[in-house]
């Protein structure tokens, strides 16, 4: 399911972001602002509507940046939160490359066809010094968008390639990877 289906008929359609309000997710929100914490710019790649961006801003105030693939979530998430810049991109290549000291993509990898080259491109977003973190689920999840689950090992697989310090956690349930740039 590409992105533009999943987000008008199953995101914006059943209001998914009202979810985000469940201490879960507010608690995963909170751990990627926390990673990041300490930079000045940073971008959260597959915002959807913007609600993820804005609870982070909450947590970890700075020069936050929401992408999304959706047109129309874009379109959304500007009407929701005027004050947060937000982008619409066709492909995670047109975001600027080393341009945000914090890169957080939580909850998207798992919807994506070709997860290594994503995590490469997301990657070279990243400012050197700077934090990429990765949050998907660690179990299956009825989600009509998700192809995969991940384990410990897929994640280390995908991360091993690109130099600086991976770590992979799993808490709740989410995988967690907080990879850090060499400077």
């Amino acid at each position: 399911m590409d992105a533009k289906t999943y987000l008008e008929n199953h995101w914006m359609k059943h209001e998914v972001w009202n979810r985000l309000l469940a201490p879960m997710h507010q608690d995963r929100l909170r751990k990627c602002a926390d990673a990041v914490a300490g930079g000045k710019a940073f971008v959260d790649i597959g915002c959807g509507c913007g609600h993820s961006t804005a609870i982070m801003k909450g947590f970890c105030p700075g020069d936050w940046t929401g992408v999304d693939f959706g047109e129309s979530a874009i379109a959304e998430a500007r009407k929701f939160f005027p004050d947060i810049k937000f982008l619409y991109c066709l492909q995670t290549s047109d975001i600027p490359k080393g341009a945000y000291d914090g890169v957080v993509c939580s909850e998207v990898i798992e919807h994506v066809e070709d997860p290594a080259d994503f995590v490469r491109t997301l990657w070279e977003i990243v400012a050197p010094g700077g934090v990429l973190v990765v949050t998907t689920p660690n179990r299956p999840v009825n989600d009509p968008g998700h192809l995969r689950v991940f384990s410990r090992l897929t994640l280390t697989a995908l991360f091993e390639q690109f130099p600086g310090t991976a770590e992979i956690r799993s808490e709740g349930r989410c995988w967690y990877v907080i990879a850090r740039k060499e400077a």
